[in-house]
């Protein structure tokens, strides 16, 4: 095999004979290990780019997850947003109806206490109409009881009457 490659080198010429002779291995050992290192090298060399490719995927993965939260997170904002501004309307809004309904209430109570007085003074009132009720029908139940007697007494003083009468029209014509 050096022969082979002594005879390149023969036909390679002067300048390019102690190049080529300087790559070349002195012996078949020698140039196994050159083949096995420059395999080795290839193979570090698509490890490295196995791996570079990994990393690659990696940073590939990383940045459209970032993209994804960034997109995500917007999205949140302009919901936390129409939330917030939802939740200050409606607190607004019921900060208002309470404010109405605590004055409504006051207002609403002091009617209560001043129909309440009128009340007690009105029951006050009934009570007094309806003691005079009955002392009125106690009296009016006296006078009946007494017209009742005068009536009796009459229609019998009438009757007296009109006997006498009757009897002095009957001695008047005889």
């Amino acid at each position: 095999m050096r022969a082979f490659f002594l005879a390149t080198v023969a036909l390679a010429g002067a300048h390019g004979v102690a190049a080529a002779v300087q790559e070349l291995p002195g012996n078949l050992t020698e140039w196994k290990e050159a083949k096995a290192a420059e395999a080795e090298k290839a193979a570090g060399v698509v490890a490295k780019d196995a791996k570079l490719s990994a990393v690659g995927k990696v940073v590939e993965l990383l940045t459209g997850l970032q993209q994804k939260v960034l997109a995500e997170g917007e999205e949140e904002a302009h919901t936390y947003s129409k939330f917030a501004c939802f939740c200050k309307d409606t607190t607004k809004e019921k900060l208002e109806a309470i404010q109405k309904g605590e004055d409504s209430k006051a207002s609403l109570s002091a009617d209560i206490a001043e129909v309440g007085s009128k009340r007690d003074g009105l029951d006050t009132k009934i009570g007094d109409l309806l003691a005079e009720i009955a002392k009125e029908k106690h009296m009016t139940e006296q006078f009946t009881e007494l017209r009742q007697k005068n009536l009796a007494t009459y229609e019998a003083n009438a009757a007296d009457l009109i006997g006498a009468l009757d009897a002095l029209e009957g001695a008047i014509q005889k």
